[in-house]
């Protein structure tokens, strides 16, 4: 903490400001030069003038503010100052707070109390006015979105105060947003002295950069932190990125789990991630092959490997741990330490009829004496549990879909294709990342993206629409006739023009 900041930091801490200017000021006024001597920070902004309201314009710019303060580590506004050379403007009524709090509930559906106090200070011979507003920090609750439209502000809007700017929440916010923030990201040392234990297979994604599924991992966030329900089901079509989601939420907790903790204070100890999956779609050859880093084929593997990776079973251990050994193991594991379990594609099991162990861990975690929580990846929706699923969709066109098309000509040294192709690619491949992946890769070996396209149509996407629809085949009923009635389906498409010149 800089020195100058610490009564500023220390009124937001305790949720109420000083009687004397001095007391809140000292560390940040200058006397001699009459003007404040400290920049805008993570928790400190000035402002010139009181705001005529706050639905709109200036005044609106202030919510806008308040929320990032409240969402990150809590602030102090001073109005009357201007905020380029920091000297003192003045204003000539009281902020009004009252409002102002109206206003913040009316828009975000929160109930906070920003206090806020006028001080007189002597600049020259001429005694001025200044406001302090003092926003709370948020606790443990969630963060705070626009519930409606303010001005220019779009309902949904997530902000977050990033050092001397109010910004729109990207990925590289959530960890902070959903930790304790007890103290200012320049401050603490708290990964060194608490280490997050973590054990997790190279990456499932062939991209090197993660291109931000923003909602998606917000809502992962807050399920882990203060969500109720034990587990959590991430489901969608083969190609959405269900696993390099799991994949870059665990990461993200891991690498950031010592400022995190649960509603109910555990701090986390561990995160794994284990793998079921079969095959996967190599996006640059648009072929099907064996997944190699399948870690379990049953229940009983499944087990063994939470257990090995959370570090209770050694190495020599594994083909030897009968049920007794992996009961003991996961009782250890559940009791005495609180992490995040990823499990992916855990339908791999269950379509071949078997023991997926879900209800084993699901019993376990509901009775922990330590807060664990089981993330799954799968293709269908749990039935079982609708209300504890979150779908993973193909790529949002307006704010996700190009961004990963870039991301994608960038790591394989192609073009971007022009803005009537993109429409054509996203139509084509559902906006699936995958499947996007795969024609822009196809895109090294054409001379354009119409070329890409086709080659994709003709080629690559067989081997990517058996990997997409297989499973879905696989589950009809074999008795039933659901599975040839489908077949004469995809034949009647194949021969459409010998088909209609029989009409004719």
């Amino acid at each position: 903490m800089r020195e100058e900041l610490k009564g500023v930091f220390g009124a937001v801490q305790k949720g109420d400001l000083p009687p004397s200017f001095d007391h809140l000021f000292n560390g940040i006024w200058n006397a001699s030069e009459e003007r404040f001597h400290v920049q805008e920070s993570y928790i400190l902004d000035f402002k010139e003038t009181n705001p005529e309201g706050f639905s709109e314009g200036y005044g609106a710019g202030f919510v806008r503010l308040a929320l990032g303060f409240h969402n990150s580590f809590g602030g102090l506004i001073i109005v009357g100052v201007k905020d380029r050379i920091l000297t003192v403007s003045g204003i000539e009524q009281p902020f009004d707070v009252e409002s102002f709090n109206r206003v913040l509930t009316d828009f975000a559906a929160i109930s906070i109390e920003c206090v806020a106090k006028t001080y007189r200070v002597t600049i020259g011979a001429v005694e001025k006015q200044i406001a302090a507003v003092l926003v709370p920090r948020r606790k443990s609750a969630s963060p705070v979105k626009l519930r409606k439209d303010l001005a220019k502000y779009k309902a949904g809007t997530l902000w977050v105060r990033d050092r001397h700017e109010v910004l729109v929440a990207e990925t590289r916010h959530l960890p902070m947003l959903f930790s304790q923030r007890m103290s200012l990201p320049s401050d603490g040392e708290e990964e060194a002295r608490f280490p997050v234990h973590r054990s997790f297979p190279p990456s499932p994604a062939t991209l090197k950069e993660f291109i931000s599924r923003g909602d998606l991992l917000t809502s992962l966030w807050g399920w882990f932190v203060s969500g109720e329900n034990p587990r959590l089901y991430l489901h969608g079509p083969g190609g959405s990125g269900k696993s390099t989601l799991a994949f870059e939420f665990a990461r993200l907790l891991a690498e950031h789990g010592h400022g995190v903790r649960a509603t109910t204070g555990e701090r986390l100890d561990y995160v794994i991630f284990i793998s079921g999956k079969e095959t996967e779609l190599n996006p640059l050859s648009g072929t099907e092959q064996v997944f190699a880093m399948r870690q379990f084929a049953n229940a009983h593997e499944q087990f063994v490997q939470i257990i090995y990776h959370s570090g209770l079973l050694g190495l020599d251990e594994q083909t030897s741990a009968d049920e007794k050994r992996v009961k003991v193991g996961l009782d250890e594991l559940f009791s005495h330490f609180s992490g995040l379990i990823v499990i992916d594609d855990i339908d791999a099991l269950s379509r071949r009829g078997l023991e997926t162990g879900e209800e084993v861990l699901f019993l376990k975690a509901v009775l922990a004496k330590q807060r664990t929580r089981i993330l799954y990846t799968l293709r269908h929706p749990p039935q079982h549990a609708l209300t504890s699923s979150l779908k993973v969709p193909g790529l949002d066109y307006a704010s996700e879909f190009h961004e990963f098309v870039d991301a994608c000509c960038k790591q394989f040294g192609v073009p971007s294709p022009p803005a009537e192709v993109s429409h054509q690619i996203a139509d084509r491949t559902h906006s699936l990342p995958l499947l996007v992946e795969t024609v822009v890769g196809l895109r090294r070996f054409c001379s354009n993206y119409n070329e890409a396209l086709s080659l994709f149509d003709e080629k690559g996407g067989d081997d990517a629409r058996r990997y997409l629809y297989q499973r879905e085949y696989d589950r009809l009923d074999k008795h039933g006739k659901s599975r040839p009635i489908l077949s004469a389906l995809y034949l009647l498409e194949q021969r459409k023009p010998t088909v209609k010149a029989v009409l004719r």
